[in-house]
């Protein structure tokens, strides 16, 4: 439990030190978020890339194992192998790579955990106003625990993430192309498709009766829809999301809500509507839930990064003063909700991977 703790309450500690050393707030002086991320970034790194096989639900055990049973399938059998495993092929693919350059299987953390920590750094670097929030988010909300377990759509989300960019800057081709990337290692990345329609809706009048006609929609056929993308994204889970998740559930209501009591004087920013609505388009995945949809969470994850970027831009309408104390009860909080998740928690204990040894 004490390596989860200190990774928790890490950017709340180091955020005073890198403001005092460049005598700026991470916030305002480019120079000082950038240390601030490669700081937390490098420990991020560690945490998931030394960790061992043996913590969390299983999963890591059998990645190990297929990445063993890669290393010794020569190139002549893995057409066959490809074509007839039921894990993606960009992910089995670049497996048999790695397992053929690295021996120990550990490796594959290794890279994972470059690619989980480039990714989400990046993505706090470019859209947060607020890191040390938009990291503690990361780590406290489910995302981290989630990515150290589902290693395949891990990293569909970590290259959808650089994919959210385009979102941003207006440009379909090299999204879907990204996206479409991501489906090589897991088929669910296809719905982050959905993101890039946020371009064409705002904070008026329109949009909200479009958003609200559509939701509705969504919401009378989600036993259909649960069934058709149940069938098309991953049979193999077996595992049902009904009921539950209920603090998951309230902040997504509370950061839509706040986020709508400052929507007037946040209409022409751009950035605030797009984290608004990455949130909701979560919440509407995570809603599917409650009709026993089984992958229900998996798919809103993808949309979870929202969060870490909305929040930080609904506390700036608050007064500088407001916004400390803000800040402050909510990390605390974050905290103490990922110290009570993980009570429960198959990642406990955690161990680095030389402890078994």
């Amino acid at each position: 439990m004490i390596m989860y703790l200190i990774l928790a309450m890490f950017p709340v500690i180091i955020t005073p030190v890198v403001n005092s050393a460049y005598k700026s707030s991470i916030n305002k002086n480019d120079r000082a978020k950038r240390t601030f991320l490669l700081c937390c970034g490098v420990f991020l790194f560690i945490m998931i890339a030394f960790r061992s096989q043996y913590v969390g639900a299983g999963d890591s055990q059998r990645y190990f194992i297929n990445w063993l049973y890669l290393q010794d399938l020569p190139r002549t059998a893995l057409p066959d192998y490809l074509h007839n495993s039921e894990m993606e092929q960009g992910y089995l693919f670049s497996v048999w790579v790695l397992s053929h350059i690295f021996k120990s299987p550990q490796y594959l953390f290794v890279v994972t955990g470059v690619l989980f920590a480039v990714s989400v750094c990046i993505f706090i670097y470019k859209n947060s106003d607020d890191p040390c929030i938009s990291f503690v988010m990361f780590i406290c909300l489910g995302l981290y625990t989630f990515m150290v377990q589902g290693l395949r759509q891990a990293i569909a989300m970590s290259i959808c993430l650089f994919a959210y960019e385009y979102v941003k800057r207006k440009k379909p081709v090299r999204f879907i192309l990204l996206v479409l990337f991501a489906t090589l290692f897991h088929r669910s990345a296809i719905l982050f498709l959905v993101a890039f329609l946020i371009n064409f809706i705002g904070f008026n009048w329109y949009s909200f009766v479009l958003v609200a006609a559509g939701s509705g929609a969504y919401i009378a056929a989600s036993d259909g829809i649960a069934s058709f993308a149940n069938n098309m994204l991953n049979e193999e889970y077996t595992e049902v999301a009904s009921g539950g998740g209920y603090i998951a559930l309230a902040i997504y209501v509370l950061l839509l809500g706040l986020s709508l009591f400052f929507a007037k004087k946040n209409k022409n920013n751009r950035d605030y509507i797009l984290a608004f609505f990455m949130t909701y388009i979560g919440l509407m995945a995570f809603v599917l839930r409650y009709r026993e949809f089984a992958i229900a969470d998996r798919v809103s994850f993808y949309f979870m990064f929202g969060q870490m970027i909305l929040l930080p831009k609904i506390i700036a309408n608050f007064s500088k003063k407001t916004r400390a104390v803000v800040s402050v009860i909510i990390c605390l909080l974050c905290i103490v909700l990922f110290i009570y998740r993980l009570s429960s928690s198959d990642l406990i204990p955690f161990k680095f991977f030389w402890q078994y040894y």
